[in-house]
């Protein structure tokens, strides 16, 4: 019998763990020094962008990218990362056309006459972020786990390098912006040139691209996951939405200090999602969608939560116990209010934290429909309750405190109902 080490969900899951740490150690090394270069308002314009990019990132490639994982075969799957990299360059045109006809009203639009001079780096953050997409799923689909976290350790060293190089001669909000949306293209570069099946992979990809034959597996790729672009691409925009909420009411009733603020307390405790999460779901869901595909029973998705609750539960509750002092210490007195904020904000993020293979499955037992209304739902309850805790006057930390207890219910039941349908659909002994 082979020990545990041996066992290939394992090794995988230490390949990937090895390079997310060593993305992460880098990510961690240079926030204390960024935190010193660029102020709390620098910050703040750098999340109301990733926010408007969190919201059309999902139309990059219409949520193609997340069916690559479930393709039959390495020729089907290479026709949908065809489709992704077409409709993330005819997106990515589409806006670049619509901001210069219409760049002085969308510059007028509430929120987003701040980001004026940085709009234009959109439609390339667009495109670089389906094809990072794009390359992420083609490289698991391939079970390519080890070349996949050594492309995003370099990744890392790379881009926080520029951040604090460039920073310090200029340091403006344009830096930040700037690197982060063009920091995707370098890793699907990597991906694609190192790891995503060498020059087959590429070759299989790009092959034959105006064909019929490529023509009819792309129509057929449409058919087969039309449900991601019409039920996963609307939900992944409103729980961009949803997620960017609290941005949205602090840019009303706060100044770009308090944007910058929550923006760093929501990066920092994203850290043990990025850092252990990442790694174990990228080797759950597509093990999770062959057993699925197979008929065989599974448990991954119980074990694998509840592994997680077991490693998320420590470093959160400490940050929710100190968490005004650990970002004083960590990033200087300027960003105390930094951990007011995350204080609060962890007790939600460790349920969305256990979360994340329960989003996985539901791709793959087919609850795109639920997960919709879900975060339609959602919304409504998110904007309702900051609307509350912003209008009653008692202060931005008390109604980020109100958002922080609504979305961590709504994690809760959404791991107990994905929970309830995956043993309803387990075959009965």
């Amino acid at each position: 019998m082979r020990s545990f080490t041996e066992r290939p969900f394992v090794r995988s899951v230490t390949a990937m763990f090895a390079g997310t740490l060593a993305t992460q150690v880098a990510n961690v090394a240079t926030s204390p020094i960024l935190t010193r270069i660029f102020s709390p308002e620098s910050f703040g314009l750098l999340g109301l962008f990733n926010f408007a990019l969190s919201i059309l990132g999902p139309v990059a490639a219409m949520c193609f990218p997340i069916a690559i994982v479930l393709a039959r075969d390495e020729r089907a799957g290479a026709a949908l990362v065809r489709l992704c990299v077409l409709i993330s360059f005819a997106v990515s045109a589409i806006l670049l056309a619509v901001l210069l006809v219409f760049h002085g009203w969308v510059v007028a639009m509430p929120n987003l006459e701040l980001l004026g001079p940085y709009l234009f780096l959109l439609p390339v953050a667009v495109l670089t972020s389906g094809l990072m997409q794009t390359a992420v799923q083609w490289a698991t689909w391939r079970e390519e786990f080890r070349g996949l976290a050594r492309a995003s350790a370099i990744h890392a060293i790379v881009t926080n390098g520029l951040r604090v190089g460039v920073g310090a001669a200029l340091p403006n909000p344009g830096v930040l912006i700037a690197i982060s949306a063009l920091a995707p293209a370098l890793l699907a570069a990597m991906i694609a040139c190192r790891i995503a099946g060498g020059s087959r992979g590429l070759a299989l990809v790009g092959s034959d691209i105006l064909s019929r034959t490529a023509l009819a597996e792309l129509r057929a790729a449409v058919r087969e996951f039309r449900s991601f672009p019409l039920l996963r691409m609307p939900q992944n925009i409103v729980s961009a939405l949803s997620l960017g909420m609290p941005l949205i009411y602090l840019a009303r009733y706060s100044d770009p200090s308090a944007l910058g603020h929550y923006t760093l307390a929501v990066q920092v405790l994203m850290l043990p999602s990025l850092l252990i999460g990442s790694a174990i779901v990228s080797v759950f869901y597509p093990r999770y969608a062959r057993a699925a595909r197979d008929g065989e029973q599974s448990s991954y998705l119980t074990k694998t939560t509840l592994g997680m609750c077991a490693i998320g539960i420590l470093p959160y509750l400490i940050v929710f116990a100190y968490g005004t002092e650990i970002f004083g210490l960590v990033f200087g007195p300027t960003w105390r209010q930094s951990g007011e904020f995350a204080s609060w904000l962890s007790l939600w993020l460790l349920f969305a934290f256990c979360s994340r293979p329960s989003f996985n499955a539901i791709s793959v037992l087919g609850l795109e429909r639920f997960l919709l209304v879900w975060e339609l739902a959602g919304i409504f309850l998110v904007a309702v309750t900051l609307f509350i805790g912003f209008e009653a006057g008692t202060g931005p930390v008390t109604a980020i405190m109100l958002y922080s207890f609504v979305s961590a219910a709504r994690n809760i039941v959404l791991i107990i109902w994905v929970h309830v349908v995956a043993y309803k659909a387990l075959p009965v002994a």
